[in-house]
């Protein structure tokens, strides 16, 4: 916490490391800590980036982008900065992302869970066009089906109707994923 009685501690930023207790540090390692901490926290979009993953755990560059109003160059410098000193780590590229340029890479804050990870996932899924056409598909089906249960070849008829130009299994597996999360027996 900033000490009112100093002026120099109110111009500085708070640090967000782990306490120190539960670690065994030197204190030259805990010198090079506060180092690195200090180097996040003195480039106003470098500070924006990592506070971004503080909030989310995990992200794209481009959800960066649009969460931090950062440009597309600086977004992206920044997250190879906190990536090349370990405050980030890559879990590879999206393999989701087909079409247009190349495939993002999912980075997360070391330690982030598989859970943390599957729910940017599905954030980035649900910002791709397909993920519209999957609930327009689900609620038009949704109102058809009479007693909680559906046949998934009527799904890939209904599908195949609609869904030119899209992965069409993929599609239809989306909506029977969807369909049983609101409770509809899929027979295959």
């Amino acid at each position: 916490m900033a000490d009112p009685k100093h002026p120099d501690s109110v111009t500085k930023p708070e640090l967000l490391i782990f306490p120190v207790s539960t670690y065994a540090f030197t204190p030259a390692q805990l010198k090079k800590l506060l180092k690195k901490h200090e180097s996040i926290m003195s480039i106003k979009g470098r500070r924006e980036v990592y506070y971004y993953f503080l909030d989310h755990i995990a992200g794209t560059g481009a959800l960066t982008m649009q969460e931090t109003g950062l440009s597309e160059q600086g977004a992206y410098s920044h997250m190879k900065w906190l990536y090349q000193n370990e405050f980030i780590v890559s879990h590879g590229k999206l393999k989701s992302v087909k079409k247009g340029g190349p495939r993002p890479v999912l980075y997360a804050l070391p330690g982030a869970t598989s859970e943390q990870i599957a729910r940017v996932r599905i954030k980035i899924d649900k910002g791709r066009q397909s993920y519209t056409l999957v609930i327009e598909l689900t609620q038009l089906l949704f109102e058809d089906i009479i007693d909680a249960q559906i046949q998934y070849n009527k799904i890939v008829n209904v599908a195949k109707k609609r869904c030119k130009g899209f992965d069409l299994i993929g599609i239809a597996d989306q909506v029977a994923r969807e369909l049983h999360e609101k409770g509809i027996k899929i027979w295959r």
